[in-house]
């Protein structure tokens, strides 16, 4: 039940026998920031006292029972808080008028409490006085991006700070099983003395408070705590691998046929350079526009019937951007469909690759005109989906675009560019598929497919492959249920490349995810690809058979995440009780019966994991193990995965070892 109390200046709200919420007149609950500096000091970085914050001290109770709270701060927003099932507090927010810019929440919490911050894209561990807020947050998060577009022009035009993936955060965990989910643009955390404040870009619509006995039940809590699931994503996605192509339709056709004669099932093809490149030289990537680059894909809708008739889907590249040498740039600069800066004129930026301007996706006309040339003019091409890029950075010195400051511009910005593409993939006949990279709130909604930030091509635990285990608990608790990462990563740090044993290793963790998708990588030229090597196509079919096998297993764990169960990639601990986790987990489950142990670590032979307790069989070996640490061989080609003996798949989870024994 919930509890008010109230004195002349304050009020402490309990859930249970336990305080949520506590107020008074000299440590308000709430601040919220209303004014603006000036456009030339607007930064996505600056904090919530740096935009003219005040603390919201008037409060009137409007009903207070048991099940609901309501209360009103004047001219500022209301407040419900209702109790739902599971002991669960749930706080709506909702604006009396004003346009709150930013908003923090002070929270008490227990002492000796740390707290565990997870967004689709990454997770960390937030001690005592330590801070998660906006200055990183809003950081450029992925070195390609900030060496990218930091190149010629841009280097002399300072005043630019393009950080790139910025992701909502979604939960919080407490180290004694209570949680906070936030629906919210985007949100920073810090944690102070016995307070935990949280403040976000806007007023936030939701946010939810519950505890639970074990952190088990609290993992599994937060994994159906997002929105409900309506995946619909279609059968063909787990037939194969989706291959990254580029180089015009005669290259593209020459390297598939490449691996296709040794025996890699291709379920689909990205062709990412389809609209044309940018750039010259070695400083090039593909063209960001909406026009078929007739030069090189001539006969494009020929060219993808007959790809679809050996049940190869062609997929293209898209980004909220266009480039100003585009053939449309001129007709959408005209009717107004382009983010303008503050003189009225369309806001481009100039790179080394190329100038480029934003849709602004806020206008209804600018999505009537996106709607009309994907649908009509790409589907009629024989695409089949595509790969929604970036989406995920906007000028942080841009006006007050739309009443919006910039840092909730740049925030809402890949939400409505993922919003357009479910809404296009729902739209369009039955099959479409859409990937998104940004806008984690949209992931588990129709068809749409959740890729890993942009990750190195290296080992590293930061960014590169030994981080992915963590970044797929993350989704998960952030309701990103059809997480996948891009094999091979989409960068080389310095002049280190990527390697045959990277991409092996990369293979076998990724057949145990949710999609199966070679990426090329930025100056593809330049680093080794799989059609470049025997033995790494072997390793590629090998695991590709691994993944075409796990389709019925996979398909049941859609379905039980569609009927409000959780999503298919697990943390150990969520389904066993007592299990400890790390900060820096290497192992996840897929399922309750697969447990994936990947090898994160050049020329390693051998993989260190825990098994719960439970009776566990070695796919590669049909060896028992019962719980426990143990070290087991895992030398390229054999990861370190297990079933549980109990399975209900263990049938066909053990013929993964007698197909593949002699493949």
């Amino acid at each position: 039940m919930l509890r008010m109390e109230t004195g002349p200046d304050n009020f402490s709200i309990f859930l249970d026998k336990t305080l949520v919420l506590q107020h008074s007149r000299r440590r308000p609950l709430f601040r919220v920031g209303l004014g603006q500096r000036s456009p030339e000091k607007c930064d996505t970085s600056a904090t919530i006292s740096s935009f003219g914050s005040r603390a919201v001290r008037q409060w009137e109770v409007i009903r207070a029972s048991p099940d609901l709270i309501e209360l009103r701060f004047p001219g500022l927003f209301s407040l419900s808080l209702a109790r739902k099932e599971n002991a669960t507090m749930v706080m709506s927010f909702s604006s009396l008028g004003l346009n709150i810019q930013y908003f923090r929440i002070r929270l008490p919490v227990l002492r000796k409490t740390h707290f565990e911050f997870c967004g689709p894209d990454r997770m960390i561990r937030l001690k005592k006085n330590q801070s998660y807020a906006w200055q990183t947050l809003l950081r450029p998060a992925h070195p390609v991006s900030a060496s990218l577009l930091s190149n010629g022009a841009l280097s002399a035009s300072s005043k630019y700070r393009l950080a790139e993936a910025v992701y909502g955060m979604k939960a919080l965990i407490t180290s004694s099983n209570r949680y906070i989910y936030l629906s919210a643009d985007s949100a920073a955390c810090r944690h102070q003395r016995r307070f935990l404040f949280l403040d976000t870009a806007g007023l936030p619509a939701e946010l939810r408070m519950g505890s639970t006995a074990t952190r088990s039940e609290t993992l599994r809590r937060l994994s159906i705590q997002a929105n409900p699931p309506a995946c619909k994503a279609p059968d063909w996605i787990h037939d194969g691998l989706c291959v990254e192509l580029s180089g015009g339709i005669e290259t593209a056709t020459r390297r598939l046929h490449t691996l296709l004669d040794n025996d890699i099932h291709i379920n689909a093809i990205l062709l990412k350079d389809w609209a044309g490149l940018s750039g010259s030289g070695r400083l090039r990537r593909p063209r960001w526009d909406l026009q078929l680059d007739n030069s090189r894909y001539a006969n494009l809708q020929e060219d993808a019937a007959r790809f679809r008739q050996a049940e190869i889907r062609t997929l293209a590249y898209l980004t909220p951007y266009l480039d100003v040498q585009s053939a449309g740039y001129q007709q959408a600069a005209t009717a107004k469909l382009l983010v303008q800066n503050d003189s009225g004129e369309v806001h481009v930026v100039r790179t080394a690759f190329g100038s480029f301007a934003f849709w602004d996706l806020w206008k209804p006309a600018t999505q009537d005109y996106l709607r009309t040339h994907i649908l009509e003019n790409m589907i009629s091409l024989g695409f089949a989906g595509w790969f929604a890029d970036y989406g995920s950075f906007l000028p942080p010195k841009n006006t007050l675009l739309h009443g919006l400051s910039p840092a909730q511009a740049r925030l809402q910005y890949p939400q409505l560019w993922a919003e357009l593409t479910q809404a296009l993939t729902t739209e369009g006949r039955h099959g479409l598929v859409g990937i998104l990279r940004a806008g984690g709130a949209m992931v588990n909604q129709a068809s749409l497919l959740f890729c890993a930030p942009p990750t190195s091509s290296g080992w590293q635990t930061e960014g590169g492959l030994a981080d992915l285990p963590r970044q797929a608990l993350s989704a998960a608790r952030s309701g990103a249920g059809l997480w996948f990462s891009g094999i091979g990563g989409s960068f080389s740090k310095g002049r280190k490349l990527r390697t045959p044993e990277l991409l092996m290793r990369w293979y076998e963790m990724a057949a145990f995810t949710l999609f199966l998708y070679n990426e090329e990588a930025a100056q593809p030229e330049r680093q080794l690809q799989l059609w470049q090597d025997k033995n790494l196509m072997r390793h590629c079919a090998r695991f590709t058979k691994v993944f075409r096998m796990l389709k019925p297993y996979r398909q049941e764990l859609l379905a039980t995440w569609n009927l409000g169960g959780t999503t298919p990639i697990q943390d150990c601990a969520s389904l066993y009780p007592g299990l400890r986790t790390s900060v820096t987990p290497r192992q996840f489950m897929l399922g309750p019966d697969l447990l994936v142990a990947p090898t994160l670590q050049a020329e390693s032979s051998s993989t260190t994991l825990t098994l719960p307790e439970d009776a566990w069989v070695h796919v590669w070996s049909s060896r028992e193990f019962g719980g426990g640490n143990i070290s087991i061989e895992s030398p390229p080609g054999y990861p370190a995965v297990f079933y549980r003996r109990d399975s209900n798949w263990a049938g066909l989870l053990d013929t993964i070892r007698v197909q593949l024994s002699e493949f």
